[in-house]
């Protein structure tokens, strides 16, 4: 059984691992913050042109943050700018962290809803 489902998908250009994407009109891009997206950019893509991505609905993923408050285990994130996450304010909760962090640009595990 493959409980970490990853699929290539063509994308729009070179992305950088662990954010957030969506399908967009010439193939995967970053999700904005209100974007619903499909899964999460993996590192060690050799291939520009395809993406490796981790299905959002099995497993714990690896996420970037973006600038504002620290995140706490157990608090409950929303989509930032780029493909990252941020500490849930006033927009619709998308996961949990699993683990704490305070600077933006930092890698933390989550679990999308």
């Amino acid at each position: 059984m493959n409980t970490n489902p990853v699929f290539s998908i063509p994308s729009n250009g070179e992305l950088a691992p662990f954010r957030r994407v969506k399908m967009g009109a010439s193939g995967v891009e970053y999700a904005g913050a209100t974007d619903a997206h499909i899964g999460t950019t993996l590192n060690g893509d050799l291939n520009r042109d395809q993406a490796a991505v981790q299905s959002k609905s099995v497993g714990i993923h690896n996420a970037t943050t973006s600038s504002g408050t620290a995140i706490a285990v157990g608090d409950e994130i929303e989509g930032g700018a780029d493909g990252k996450i941020k500490k849930l304010s006033a927009g619709t909760a998308i996961g949990v962290a699993t683990e704490a962090v305070a600077e933006a640009d930092a890698e933390i595990r989550v679990i999308y809803y």
